[in-house]
């Protein structure tokens, strides 16, 4: 059998695993991630060349946010203390 070399992981999956690492055990968190923004010139050629948008991903992180969302966990129920 093959080893593997990818995981990918639901946003509420991520967002119970940054919530245990963090030892967080109450209220409602999601996902947060945060973007930054460039712009360059891009295209096949210098005569096909157009301005185009580049949206790294800066980081991800969990919020903790006043009441449940399609979102969010609640910490108590997926990290009991």
């Amino acid at each position: 059998m093959a080893d593997a070399t990818q995981y990918l992981y639901k946003l509420k999956e991520l967002t119970v695993l940054m919530l245990k690492d963090q030892k967080i055990h109450e209220g409602h968190w999601q996902i947060l991630v945060n973007f930054g923004f460039g712009a360059a010139n891009v295209g096949p050629n210098e005569a096909e060349m157009a301005p185009a948008a580049m949206v790294p991903v800066m980081g991800v992180g969990v919020q903790k946010v006043p009441e449940k969302t399609p979102l969010s966990v609640d910490a108590a129920e997926v990290n009991p203390a």
